[in-house]
C-alpha cells in the first residue's frame, strides 16, 4: 500500500489542469463514499499557512491515508489488482477527477497549490483561493476576496480567462462564492496613490 499512494498523490496533483473531455467510469456507491469522507476531511484542512507544493503534499497525504482502506475496496469491486500500479494509477486519477467534477472545494484548493507550485517557480504565477467580497474601483477595478488571513485586493488591468464573469453587474450573483484567482505580482502606476506601486494582477479567475 505504501507504494500506491505516492502514486495516486501524484496524480490527485495533475487532476487540477485535467481535461473536461477526459472519460471516467459512473461513480459507484463505495467510490462515492469515499469521495464525500475524504471530501470532507478536505474541506476542514486550514490551507492559509501552507504555500508549498511540499506542505500541500503532505496534509493530503495524511488525508489519504487514513481512506486507504476505502480505496482497497473499490479496487476489489473494480477487479483491480492492487500490486499492478498502472491500473491503480488509473483508478486514482478516476476518482481524482470525479471529486474535481464534483467539485469539492477542499480538493481543489488544495491541487491547486500542488499543481501550482511548478507554475509559480517557472512564471511567477500565483494562486489563492477565497470568497469573492467585491470589486473596489479605485482609478482601476480590483477584485477583492475574503481569505483566512483576511481581505485581499486583485488588480483587474486586462481581460483574462473568466473576466466576463464580473462585467456589467454581473459580479454581484458570486458574492459569498468561493473563487480561486491566479494572479502575477507587477508594479504598476496606481493613479488613486500618484506613485509606483506592487500589486497582483488577476491573470485567471476560476468560480467553484
Amino acid at each position: 500500500m505504501k507504494k500506491i499512494l505516492p502514486l495516486l498523490l501524484i496524480l490527485s496533483a495533475l487532476v487540477f489542469t485535467a481535461s473536461a473531455q477526459t472519460t471516467t467510469s459512473a461513480v459507484t456507491p463505495t467510490e462515492q463514499k469515499l469521495i464525500d469522507s475524504l471530501c470532507d476531511k478536505l474541506n476542514k484542512l486550514d490551507l492559509s499557512n501552507v504555500k508549498t507544493k511540499q506542505q500541500a503534499t503532505e496534509l493530503f497525504m495524511t488525508a489519504f491515508a487514513s481512506h486507504a482502506d476505502q480505496m482497497m475496496e473499490i479496487a476489489a469491486e473494480r477487479g483491480v489488482d492492487p500490486s499492478d500500479q498502472q491500473a491503480m494509477n488509473k483508478l486514482g486519477q478516476s476518482i481524482g477527477i470525479n471529486m474535481m467534477k464534483q467539485k469539492c472545494p477542499g480538493f481543489i484548493r488544495i491541487s491547486t497549490i500542488m499543481a501550482g507550485q511548478q507554475l509559480n517557480q517557472e512564471t511567477g504565477l500565483k494562486t489563492t483561493a477565497g470568497t469573492f467580497k467585491r470589486i473596489d474601483v479605485k482609478g482601476f477595478n480590483y477584485i477583492v476576496i475574503s481569505t483566512a488571513s483576511g481581505e485581499q485586493s486583485f488588480l483587474w488591468l486586462r481581460q483574462f480567462p473568466g473576466s466576463e464573469k464580473f462585467m456589467t453587474g454581473a459580479a454581484a450573483k458570486f458574492t459569498g462564492k468561493k473563487i480561486i484567482i491566479t494572479s502575477e505580482e507587477v508594479e504598476a502606476y496606481v493613479p488613486a496613490a500618484k506613485g509606483y506601486y506592487k500589486v497582483k494582477e488577476i491573470k485567471g479567475i476560476e468560480v467553484l
